[in-house]
């Protein structure tokens, strides 16, 4: 996810390129997103707040992992992060 920018059909070419410009190849891009869910904190109280806000900035990453063809890491990844949500 690029701050600010939200990830729509007609902004993708954009935010792509943007992405690029500032991490290089497709490889760094993914790994920013990864690293991004592998270090989500747990959280501490339960609220509709931190939930939603949880959800939507790790959906974000998701979908864009999913984007650039990673699905099966993408899946490893949110195995690993989903104790971070309150059952």
């Amino acid at each position: 996810m690029v701050e600010g920018i939200a990830v729509v059909a007609k902004m993708y070419e954009e935010t792509k390129k943007i992405l690029e410009a500032c991490y290089g190849n497709k490889d760094t891009i993914i790994q920013a997103h990864l690293d991004y869910l592998q270090n989500i904190k747990p959280i501490k109280y339960t609220t509709p707040e931190a939930l939603n806000s949880t959800y939507i900035d790790s959906n974000q990453h998701i979908q864009l992992l999913s984007t650039l063809g990673e699905d099966k890491l993408m899946q490893s990844t949110c195995t690993k992060t989903t104790p971070c949500f309150p059952r």
